[in-house]
């Protein structure tokens, strides 16, 4: 089996990274529009043009299934992929994972009508105002009250390779207020998940989660994709295809080989 991942650009490793570390029996095809980059902070119209566009360039690779591993791709265009007939492969996406944090509290006793959990969605600006978020939230509006955070500088960390560990921290602390105590907070943005240890150590008292593990166990039950947690790490085995938007791609592919040891 193949499976395509595409996100504006490595993002989506963090994606590709769950699937290998559930040693799944498939190979993939990663594809970043990196011409495009970042898509956080472009007209809506422009970004569900390139989407189609990257999706058509995957479309013809003999896929058998897409990830579109990028939250603001998947809120502006995963209705209109799904409805193109020129389609014969599912087409999984990602979305904020409030259910998943919602679920987790309750399970703590945290959240109810009476008292309300405090939840931090750390998403992109597209990803903010989207429907598709602010649905999510309405869902679960008895139960939590939200915030919401844009961090455009974790994006540029990651594609400029700058893992400066204080420098991070500093942003974080900056753009979140550590006097607030949130129950959770939601990575919403998959360049965002590179940095979960960062979060973790700055506000231990919170639930860090994102939708990477859901929606790779999602299209593993669909497509009942064979994968064994206890066989050796498929990062060692499986062969990855990576594709770029950008036509002198040499030291791309080596970076994004690089990154992906790392998400």
């Amino acid at each position: 089996m193949t499976i395509a991942i595409f996100d504006s650009g490595a993002g989506g490793l963090t994606v590709l990274k769950t699937f290998l570390n559930l040693s799944c029996a498939a190979n993939y095809i990663y594809f970043a529009d990196y011409q495009h980059l970042p898509y956080g902070d472009k007209e809506p119209a422009a970004v569900a043009a390139y989407v189609m566009d990257s999706v058509n360039f995957l479309a013809k690779k003999k896929i058998d299934a897409m990830v579109i591993a990028c939250n603001t791709a998947t809120s502006l265009a995963i209705k209109e992929l799904r409805n193109q007939s020129q389609f014969d492969f599912p087409i999984f996406g990602m979305e904020p994972a409030v259910k998943l944090a919602v679920d987790q509290l309750e399970q703590q006793g945290i959240g109810s009508r009476v008292k309300k959990a405090a939840i931090l969605i750390a998403a992109t600006s597209i990803t903010a105002k989207s429907q598709q978020l602010a649905t999510l939230k309405q869902n679960f509006a008895h139960q939590a009250n939200y915030d919401t955070v844009i961090l455009p500088e974790l994006i540029t960390a990651v594609e400029n390779n700058n893992f400066n560990q204080e420098k991070i921290n500093n942003y974080l602390r900056k753009n979140i207020n550590q006097e607030k105590k949130y129950d959770a907070i939601v990575l919403g943005c998959t360049h965002y998940s590179f940095f979960r240890n960062n979060f973790v150590e700055l506000f231990p008292q919170s639930l860090i989660v994102d939708g990477n593990l859901g929606t790779a166990s999602h299209l593993i039950k669909q497509l009942k994709l064979n994968c064994a947690k206890n066989q050796k790490k498929q990062e060692d085995k499986a062969k990855i295809s990576f594709y770029f938007s950008q036509k002198r791609n040499t030291k791309l592919r080596k970076k994004y080989q690089a990154l992906l040891k790392i998400a």
